[in-house]
């Protein structure tokens, strides 16, 4: 496997050092750390300058939490030196993930199928895939281009054609880094996820998460308000990702659509629009 990995995590989280030893020694391509951004230390006027509320329709309906802001630079920052550096493939991990057995199988996978501008996530859960016209042996790995792209930014191996797009697209940005990668329409990059799962999630057994803002203690009201504003805005997405793609399909169903020209981000950019 001639790629190398990042794992991103907080100097100060020292709660999480030993699962980032546990990540580092159990990968199966050369890892090293990669100094997240701390949201906390940020200036108001270095939010200002990237963060720009209602950029992008769908709106998101909540304000970035300084820990959102913060992993969204962290994400931005390797994507910045994978241009710089003109690397051509990058896995990249978050500091929660621990890695299933099958994972190695997964990423070599990958690592030989994935398209010259794909991204692929490896997703914590196990995707759905609707109805694809074929539907390889639950144990095979395989790609599913999701219809609707799922949340979570837990690990992915990123070509350097990916990493160009999102960092145009992203100089500025209005949403958490996973929910902006599922504006699909608008950054114009090929967003694929490995199945079957290989990766779980394990912030809760090593101190939670260091990236959202609680909510314990919050009115009822404010909560509800909060739950109702998330399903409108989850529902948009649904339906501009159905608009932009469809059903989920595999990797079979992609064939006659790598093989079309793909449109530069400033074209992609126009149909941003409500």
């Amino acid at each position: 496997m001639k790629i190398s990995s990042l794992v991103i995590t907080l100097r100060r989280s020292t709660a999480r050092a030993e699962q980032v030893r546990k990540i580092i020694a159990s990968c199966p391509v050369p890892c090293d750390t990669w100094d997240a951004t701390d949201g906390s230390l940020l200036t108001a006027g270095e939010i200002a300058a990237v963060c720009q509320p209602e950029r992008h329709y769908p709106r998101y309906p909540f304000k970035l939490t300084r820990g959102e802001i913060g992993c969204f630079f962290s994400h931005r920052r390797i994507w910045q030196m994978m241009v710089e550096k003109n690397i051509p493939k990058l896995l990249v991990l978050e500091d929660d993930v621990e890695f299933l057995p099958n994972f190695n199988k997964a990423l070599q996978f990958a690592i030989d199928n994935i398209p010259d501008d794909a991204y692929v996530q490896f997703q914590v859960r196990e995707l759905q895939p609707g109805r694809p016209k074929q539907n390889p042996p639950a144990m095979q790995n395989h790609f599913v281009q999701p219809a609707v792209i799922p949340l979570r930014t837990s690990a992915q191996l990123v070509t350097l054609s990916a990493a160009r797009r999102l960092a145009e697209f992203s100089e500025r940005f209005d949403r958490p880094v996973d929910a902006a990668i599922q504006l699909k329409w608008i950054h114009g990059v090929t967003v694929l996820t490995s199945q079957p799962r290989s990766v779980v999630e394990v912030s809760g057994l090593i101190g939670g998460s260091t990236i959202g803002a609680t909510r314990k203690g919050k009115p009822l009201t404010l909560r509800l308000r909060r739950e109702i504003a998330r399903a409108i805005y989850r529902a948009k997405i649904r339906y501009h990702s159905q608009m932009n793609g469809g059903e989920n399909q595999t990797a079979s169903d992609l064939a006659n659509k790598m093989s079309q020209p793909t449109h530069p981000f400033e074209n992609n950019a126009q149909r941003d629009v409500a």
